[in-house]
């Protein structure tokens, strides 16, 4: 026992603090799952939403289940049965499936917890960059983690979900550009456009770090930027060519110019999403609340509305930073998050995709005054209980 706390003691701070506070949140989700599926127990499901691969029996099936929803599924099912199922599957990208799928076979077909393990270990990854990311740039390194812990959407980073993954990936491509290992950035955004195609947006701060540096070599360097694009490039192809997938909108469809990088089935499974300009995703998100009343699910029309005021309202604070790509950054994720909205709920995904704007949580732990820090935290928490409680429930789609 002595030679272990001497061994936990020699571990750098931010990997002992982000592991007790991992623990603590991991344990507190599972509790709240398991505790709102006993005491609140969900009606039957359609046939569509019955899970690819079942729970675990006993208590680790208690834990596990509550958070086997929506996307998960999609994620499972890849896993277990490839892409082959023309069901809307190809708007998934490949690498976390894939990574379930090697995992689930260690595990003897165990793939609902090796998607749980692996959403973990890069969660835990993720919080310990973090502190590490915002301890150099403003010695704020544990409110930082707790500002994204209490973020109210945080929830989707202990959950099979790409956010945990993305982030690390997000996180580990910024620390390779500040110490000018570009290899690894290059690597790193391919493995990011790989998980969600969204990450295409790296290249933009990607390309700002290489600039702001004038590196004599900077062309050469620069040639690792394109192993995103051609990662991206490449899972269209391999996705359209060669997985019997049903063909996608016309050019005459709402999609318009940007169909080609959308699944050839995405149509198909998610008719109810539209791409607009940025500014007509604001409206409609003002909008909506007054539109849905007195419906349930305006409330979490208003919640996402208060979500994307104060991500803005960080967002500005970001730009005091010391890095300048943190802002690029920061817009390109707001902005991408806005072009594609639901048609019911606007904002619908979109707060879960600003996690993966780390510096909005770097400005929150350096600028946001202490004294707003308890009724902040207070609130943020009550809103990441509610909105856990609806997801277990079936009542958010994200």
């Amino acid at each position: 026992m002595e030679r272990l706390r001497v061994t936990w003691m020699r571990l750098p701070e931010s990997v002992r603090w982000c592991v007790v506070a991992f623990l603590v949140a991991r344990v507190l989700f599972w509790l709240w799952g398991g505790l709102v599926m006993t005491l609140i127990p969900i009606s039957p499901q359609g046939p569509f939403f019955q899970p690819a691969v079942p729970a675990p029996s006993g208590w680790l099936g208690w834990a596990l289940a509550p958070w086997n929803r929506w996307d998960v599924f999609w994620y499972t099912r890849i896993a277990v049965q490839g892409y082959g199922i023309p069901d809307g599957r190809g708007a998934f990208a490949p690498l976390f499936p894939l990574l379930i799928a090697v995992l689930g076979r260690v595990l003897g077909g165990q793939y609902l917890m090796a998607a749980f393990v692996v959403s973990d270990a890069c969660c835990l990854g993720s919080l310990i960059l973090l502190y590490e990311v915002a301890q150099r740039d403003v010695q704020r390194g544990r409110r930082a983690v707790v500002a994204l812990l209490i973020y109210p959407f945080a929830f989707f980073l202990f959950i099979p979900y790409t956010e945990s993954l993305l982030l690390l990936l997000t996180l580990t491509a910024f620390l390779a550009a500040r110490s000018g290992r570009w290899w690894l950035v290059g690597v790193c955004c391919a493995l990011a456009v790989l998980t969600k195609t969204l990450a295409v947006v790296l290249l933009v701060p990607m390309a700002w770090e290489l600039w702001k540096r004038r590196d004599t070599d900077a062309l050469w360097k620069g040639l690792w930027l394109t192993l995103p694009v051609l990662a991206f490039m490449g899972w269209l192809v391999v996705r359209d060519l060669f997985f019997n997938v049903q063909a996608g909108p016309s050019f005459a469809s709402p999609y318009g110019l940007l169909t080609p990088f959308l699944s050839s089935d995405f149509a198909v499974a998610w008719n109810n999403a539209v791409l607009s300009w940025p500014w007509n995703s604001l409206i409609a998100a003002v909008l909506a609340p007054f539109r849905l009343w007195p419906h349930l699910i305006a409330t979490t029309a208003v919640i996402d509305l208060a979500t994307l005021l104060g991500v803005l309202f960080l967002a500005i604070l970001v730009f005091r930073l010391p890095r300048q790509s943190y802002g690029l950054y920061v817009l390109a994720v707001i902005v991408m998050s806005l072009i594609m909205i639901v048609k019911v709920v606007p904002l619908q995904d979109a707060p879960r995709r600003w996690l993966l704007a780390f510096p909005l949580f770097t400005a929150a732990a350096a600028y946001v005054p202490r004294r707003w820090e308890r009724p902040l935290i207070y609130l943020s928490l009550l809103l990441q209980v509610l909105l856990s409680a609806l997801f277990v429930k079936w009542a958010v789609v994200a």
